[in-house]
């Protein structure tokens, strides 16, 4: 028996421990839901790689310095052998103004011919025999260069403006989304904020149904009411129970959601420290500014436009003038030349020296058939639909603000009209009361003044709530959560 009780008070102190508290306001969750959001995670990691896309950019500005090689391995040797080589000797003759052949001539003057009736050079001038192999193997190129882009057709300046823009675009997208988190942030907030209020409600209502089940009881026991009076306050009272046990539900459900959104753990015990639901309704609405203007999906879409507009001049860089410089230093070692002759061995290369180089680019584009035309077209377009969509979509967000104004409007009137409701419910519930006590109402009276009670101050909590609720998501319509 002693086991099993310490088993059993380890067990729930292991789950109370597991089972932590935290205290929170509207302030406490906006902050931590920005801080552990996935979303924000994302748009932040989309705004460092804009960054680097920028930097990127930017570098095309400076040289691009490079250094290239080339090495040729191969087994292939060849060679070709030659035999001594006679070649005729010439003389100058008395004029001294051409060369004449050095013939042998007989004492006739007359050439002497040999067997094959050539004339026969009283010299001869010989290239003596040799073998000489040659290779590949060990062939090797390097090459260390500059590369200065000089005139792009403007494609440098148009690509970093492009970027810069896409910073712009990634910074805008990162506080649309923040303040989309914020506002499903304060929705959940407020809700559970809410749903904590009506279970608290829902369980007054059920205290006082069974103060009136014992005292309905005990006039049925005494004889001094029929059974049925009694069967209808615990047909109430059960309805009431299973509007507390639905009540609990809805609470623990967005509690969890509200973890969620928080980063914390889902067992987290959320004590709420806005348990007074301050409704002001002055300086609700912001006049005379140019509200849409300052949301951020406006924004982003005349960012589109500039973006579209400088992807046109993009374009046309392709279609324009390209001029370039490169400077380099080369080395080539190509081709080992082996001479075998009488002297011995000679190796050599056919090339095996160094030398800078300096090098000038340009392209003109002359005729492509007219895609350039085309392309530029396209791009204008794309540009056309762009300031077609900001319209548009310019129009809906007026009707967004508008609609989230007179949400907003309504709200703060049901909060009124909830709050007198409450007020006169609650009369109506003390005069019920006493003339039930008296024996001047009957029950199902009293009962339904208890339940119209319950549903005017579930009516009001829920009224301040959507109050609440109404302002952060006309915060949000105007760019201003």
């Amino acid at each position: 028996m002693k086991i099993n009780t310490i088993i059993t008070t380890i067990l729930i102190l292991s789950s109370l421990m597991a089972k932590g508290q935290m205290v929170v306001n509207i302030d406490t969750c906006r902050i931590r839901a920005v801080k552990y959001s996935e979303e924000m995670l994302i748009v932040q990691k989309q705004l460092e790689n804009a960054l680097y896309a920028q930097k990127e950019q930017r570098s095309n500005y400076f040289p691009k310095v490079n250094i290239s090689g080339t090495y040729l391995y191969t087994r292939s040797n060849e060679s070709f052998t030659f035999e001594d080589i006679y070649l005729p000797t010439a003389v100058v003759n008395s004029s001294g103004s051409q060369p004449v052949p050095n013939i042998l001539l007989n004492p006739k003057g007359n050439p002497v011919l040999d067997q094959a009736g050539n004339p026969i050079f009283k010299t001869y001038a010989m290239i003596p025999g040799a073998n000489i192999g040659y290779r590949l193997n060990n062939s090797w190129y390097t090459s260390i260069g500059v590369d200065q882009p000089i005139y792009m057709g403007g494609k440098i300046k148009t690509a970093n403006k492009m970027a810069s823009l896409g910073v712009d675009l990634s910074k805008l997208n990162q506080e649309d989304r923040r303040q989309a988190i914020v506002l499903e942030a304060e929705e959940t907030y407020w809700t559970y904020v809410a749903v904590i209020e009506q279970v608290k409600v829902a369980h007054q209502y059920l205290s006082l149904l069974d103060s009136l089940n014992v005292m309905v009881s005990n006039a049925v026991d005494a004889g001094l009411m029929h059974r049925n009076e009694l069967l209808k306050v615990q047909v109430k009272h059960n309805e009431a129970q299973m509007q507390c046990d639905h009540a609990e539900n809805s609470r623990e459900l967005l509690r969890m959601s509200l973890c969620r959104i928080m980063g914390v753990d889902l067992l987290t015990d959320l004590i709420v420290a806005d348990t007074i639901i301050d409704i002001s309704p002055s300086g609700l609405f912001q006049e005379n500014v140019p509200i849409v203007q300052k949301r951020t999906d406006f924004q982003i879409l005349k960012k589109q436009i500039e973006l579209q507009k400088h992807n046109e001049n993009l374009i046309r860089s392709d279609f324009l003038p390209q001029i370039g410089i490169r400077a380099s230093y080369d080395y080539l070692r190509f081709m080992e030349i082996t001479n075998k002759n009488t002297d011995g061995i000679n190796k050599e290369y056919l090339s095996n020296e160094a030398s800078p180089s300096l090098m000038a680019t340009i392209s003109i584009p002359l005729f492509q058939w007219g895609e350039g035309r085309n392309k530029i077209k396209q791009a204008k377009i794309k540009t056309e639909i762009a300031n077609a969509e900001l319209e548009k979509y310019s129009k809906l967000m007026c009707l967004e603000i508008n609609q989230a104004k007179l949400n907003l409007s309504q709200a703060y009137n049901r909060n009124g009209a909830a709050a007198k409701n409450l007020e006169q419910a609650e009369e109506n519930m003390k005069f019920s009361k006493r003339n039930y006590n008296v024996g001047m109402e009957l029950l199902t009276d009293y009962l339904e003044a208890q339940a119209q009670w319950q549903s005017a101050f579930a009516d009001f909590i829920k009224s301040k709530t959507d109050c609440k609720i109404a302002y952060a998501v006309y915060q949000k319509a105007i760019g201003n959560l």
